[in-house]
């Protein structure tokens, strides 16, 4: 009926027979136009974004409702004013010959027909008639200049039953038909992510090299525009990224690993053992799918506390910046070329902890891509910071002590590569021995014995060594009197024995040194400045000397001391 109404007009406008031909006149109905093969707009040249918003600044929206928009309805269709009547109004219902009555009540109308017969299409599980209607009605909707509705509609068909059946030659059609509209429309958030799906690595094979290269274009002046920066960008496709981690010259394989379940999140993280002060290295491969190559701003990775990363999941947030325990930088500017790329990180962990590879962040110009490794189909990779293996080392002389007399004792200990930050030496000394604090006077000697003695240790560096040395004297412990009755007889003597404090059995003097220490590449690490202070790292060494036995002494303390 449209075409009728068209053709009818055409005669009446030129004339009948008046150009002296048997030839109809030409009429084009702009429902068949605008859902023709090559719509109008792709026809003519395509201009750069930057151009378009700068026409847009100067003056006048683009693609105003009304007919100047993309392939908006010339004169072939849409300005001849009111439509000859074709139907008797006593056979046709009003609304259709309302609608007959030009061309934009026509286009109106088909517009409501085309979404009811799409909505009952779908409900009726025809999903491909359905977008083929809805990519319609998005054509109709631009020819109009009414790009915001055309986005909506393009919206929600663009990533719909052709993306899900894998038909990617019609999938690629709508992402570029929603880019030619949201281009010309205010929304540069929903257009920037547009392009960066038509980069999508499925869409290789079917997507023209020059409307990538065109695509490519518009994308590097979106992200240098300030309305971009705010937003936190995910994974897009345009760019993958992939992480691992190498060992200190043992490599991945020859790390230990444990696995851990994560059920906030229904992953499992893979945690690569270290030690802290341990060199590590990770790469990160970057697979561009770009047609060119783009330099960005830097690179980032974020660490975090398995702790903090919990505690971020848990309330159902996302990593950021002030999440991360340590964030590790490459230095700009980063040129990644089209295909894989490969970049390397350095870290030397310095506080005992586990750890997430929780995002790559990928700065480019006033954008940023955040790759979370939550979200991504890749394997969860950690690490379990351990403490380093202390270095330090006592030496505990002499080799025993002599019953019955007071002696010197010295106590050496070596810093070895460690960073020692605090320390405590305790002496303990069992019955029959007592020790004195050291560089005690002789004058308060005899009221100085005691069963146990705390030196504190002073702090030092690494290749130190502190000597301790003090007294100790060693008297007769005395038998248990079992004169007393039946209940103090051999079998106290016996148990003394045993135990080795009476009867002139051996006795003992522990040293035990407790510290808190760095590892030796701490100082180094702290003066980069970007490492967060951490606690030191504990241990305890131990040592002891004993008194040498007398052969054949009474109360049955022979035997060796152990």
């Amino acid at each position: 009926l449209g075409d009728l109404a068209l053709l009818i007009k055409a005669l009446e406008d030129e004339g009948e027979g008046a150009s002296g031909t048997d030839e109809l006149p030409k009429a084009v109905n702009p429902i068949r136009r605008a859902t023709s093969e090559r719509p109008a707009d792709t026809l003519r040249p395509w201009e750069p974004w930057r151009e378009l918003r700068g026409k847009d600044e100067r003056g006048g929206k683009r693609g105003d409702n009304g007919g100047g928009g993309d392939g908006g309805a010339d004169g072939e269709g849409r300005s001849g004013g009111n439509w000859p009547a074709v139907l008797s109004p006593s056979s046709a219902p009003s609304w259709l010959l309302s609608a007959l009555a030009g061309p934009s009540p026509y286009e109106s109308l088909y517009l409501e027909l085309a979404e009811a017969a799409a909505h009952l299409n779908r409900r009726a599980g025809r999903h491909r008639l359905a977008s083929r209607l809805e990519d319609h009605r998005a054509e109709v909707l631009m020819a109009r200049g009414d790009h915001a509705a055309a986005c909506r509609v393009l919206s929600s068909n663009a990533f719909g039953a052709c993306a899900r059946d894998q038909w990617t030659r019609a999938h690629y059609w709508r992402i570029f038909r929603l880019a030619c509209c949201q281009r010309r429309g205010d929304d540069v958030l929903a257009y920037l992510e547009t392009l960066t799906q038509s980069f999508d690595p499925k869409l290789r094979g079917v997507a023209p090299g020059r409307t990538a290269g065109l695509f490519q274009r518009d994308l590097e002046a979106l992200v240098a525009d300030s309305a971009v920066a705010d937003p936190r960008w995910g994974a897009f496709p345009f760019l993958e990224t992939e992480l691992s981690i190498d060992g200190g010259g043992g490599g991945v394989g020859r790390r230990d690993r444990t696995s851990q379940p994560l059920p906030f999140l229904r992953r499992k993280l893979t945690k690569h053992v270290c030690s802290v002060g341990e060199r590590l290295e990770f790469t990160l491969r970057i697979n561009s799918h770009l047609p060119r190559p783009i330099s960005v701003n830097g690179v980032r990775l974020y660490l975090v506390t398995l702790e903090r990363y919990e505690r971020v999941y848990r309330r159902d947030s996302v990593v950021a910046e002030d999440d991360a325990f340590r964030i590790l930088n490459l230095d700009a500017p980063i040129e990644i070329l089209p295909g894989e790329n490969e970049f390397r990180f350095g870290w030397r962990p310095m506080t005992v902890a586990s750890y997430v590879l929780a995002t790559v962040e990928i700065q480019w110009k006033e954008a940023g891509f955040f790759y979370d490794s939550a979200l991504l189909r890749r394997p969860m990779i950690g690490l379990d910071v351990r403490p380093s293996e202390p270095t330090q080392t006592i030496e505990l002389n002499p080799l025993f002590l002599i019953p019955g007399h007071v002696q010197n004792v010295r106590l050496v200990f070596h810093s070895g590569s460690d960073i020692i930050t605090e320390g405590v030496v305790r002496l303990v000394c069992s019955d029959g021995l007592q020790v004195v604090p050291p560089n005690t006077d002789a004058a308060g000697l005899d009221g100085a014995w005691g069963d146990e003695c705390v030196i504190p240790l002073e702090a030092c560096g690494p290749g130190k060594k502190i000597v301790i040395t003090t007294l100790v004297k060693s008297s007769t412990v005395r038998q248990p009197d079992g004169g007393g009755g039946e209940a103090g007889g051999d079998d106290d003597d016996d148990a003394a024995a045993a135990s080795g404090d009476g009867g002139g059995g051996v006795q003992t003097m522990e040293a035990r040194v407790e510290t808190r220490y760095r590892q030796e590449s701490y100082t180094s690490v702290m003066e980069g400045g970007e490492e967060p202070e951490s606690e030191p790292m504990s241990t305890i060494l131990e040592a002891m000397v004993t008194t040498l036995d007398r052969p054949g002494g009474g109360g049955g303390g022979g035997g060796g001391g152990g």
